[in-house]
C-alpha cells in the first residue's frame, strides 16, 4: 500500500513539474533604464536620491521551442519592413508598472511616458495610451497604469530582436537607500501576437495568433522588472575618497623624471 501511494505521488509531482514546464511565457516584457537619456540601458541602475532615470519598455517572443499548452513557438519571423502586414511578434499589450510603496528606493513617474514610434509606430491604432500615473499606498505617482501600446492592424513588432513600446523617466525619491524593482503587471485590456507564420510570404493562421486575456491566462506574458539601486550616501563619500587617496600614494610614489 505504501509503495502505491508513493508511486501515486511521485507521478502527481510529475504531472506538475510537466504541466509548470509547458507553461513557459510566450511573450517577454522587460524594463530597462539608465541615468544617461541616450543609454545604455539595463535592468539594474545606479542612481542618487534626486536623480532622474529613464526607461524603456521592450518586448520580444520568446526563444524559439518554447511551449504553453498547446502553443509553441518554432519559427520567429521578422517583417521585412515596419508597414509589412503579417509575419511574427507582438501587435498589443496592455500592462502598468509599480514602484510599491514598501519599498526602500522609492519612485515618482514623470509626466513624459509616450509610446515609441522610432521604428514601429505603437500608437497605431484607436485605443493606444502611454498610461496614467497614480499614487498607490503613500508613494507618490509610483504607478503607470494602463499602459496600451497597439500597433495598426495586421503589423506585427519583436520577433526576433527587442521592439521599444514605451520610454519615459521617473526621479528618485529623498531618502531612498538600497534596491528595490520596479515591476510590470498585465493591465485592462486584450492583447494579441503572432508566432509560426510562414516565412517567405508572413501569412499565418489563427491559432497561430493568440489573444492575450487580461485574465492572463493561460499566463503568456512574462515582465522582467527594473532594478533601482541607490547606494547610502557615507558610502559614495568613502568611494570618493578611496579614489582622491589611491591617486594622491600614486603620485608620491612615481620618481621624479629629470
Amino acid at each position: 500500500m505504501r509503495i502505491f501511494r508513493n508511486a501515486l505521488i511521485a507521478a502527481i509531482v510529475a504531472v506538475g513539474i510537466a504541466g509548470a514546464a509547458t507553461a513557459a511565457p510566450l511573450v517577454n516584457v522587460k524594463m530597462l533604464g539608465s541615468t544617461n537619456q541616450a543609454g545604455p540601458f539595463s535592468d539594474t541602475v545606479t542612481a542618487s536620491a534626486g536623480q532622474t532615470v529613464f526607461y524603456e519598455m521592450v518586448v520580444q517572443l520568446a526563444q524559439t521551442g518554447t511551449t504553453n499548452g498547446t502553443k509553441t513557438i518554432n519559427t520567429r519571423t521578422a517583417h521585412p519592413t515596419a508597414t509589412t502586414a503579417g509575419y511574427d511578434g507582438i501587435n498589443s499589450l496592455s500592462f502598468s508598472l509599480l514602484d510599491d510603496a514598501a519599498n526602500s528606493v522609492k519612485v515618482s513617474f514623470n509626466a513624459d511616458a509616450a509610446l515609441s514610434t522610432v521604428t514601429d509606430a505603437w500608437n497605431g491604432a484607436p485605443g493606444f495610451s502611454a498610461g496614467t500615473r497614480t499614487s498607490v499606498g503613500a508613494g507618490t505617482n509610483n504607478r503607470l497604469t494602463d499602459v496600451r501600446p497597439i500597433l495598426a492592424a495586421g503589423l506585427y513588432a519583436g520577433a526576433n530582436a527587442d521592439a521599444i513600446m514605451l520610454t519615459g523617466s521617473f526621479v528618485v525619491n529623498a531618502g531612498s537607500t538600497g534596491s528595490s524593482p520596479i515591476v510590470g503587471s498585465f493591465g485592462s485590456v486584450n492583447g494579441g501576437f503572432s508566432f509560426n507564420s510562414d516565412t517567405s510570404t508572413g501569412s499565418n493562421t489563427l491559432a497561430n495568433k493568440p489573444t492575450i486575456t487580461v485574465a492572463g491566462e493561460p499566463n503568456y506574458v512574462s515582465f522582467a522588472p527594473l532594478t533601482v539601486a541607490v547606494p547610502e550616501p557615507g558610502m559614495i563619500g568613502l568611494a570618493a575618497a578611496a579614489v582622491v587617496g589611491l591617486s594622491f600614494r600614486r603620485g608620491r610614489a612615481e620618481p621624479s623624471r629629470r
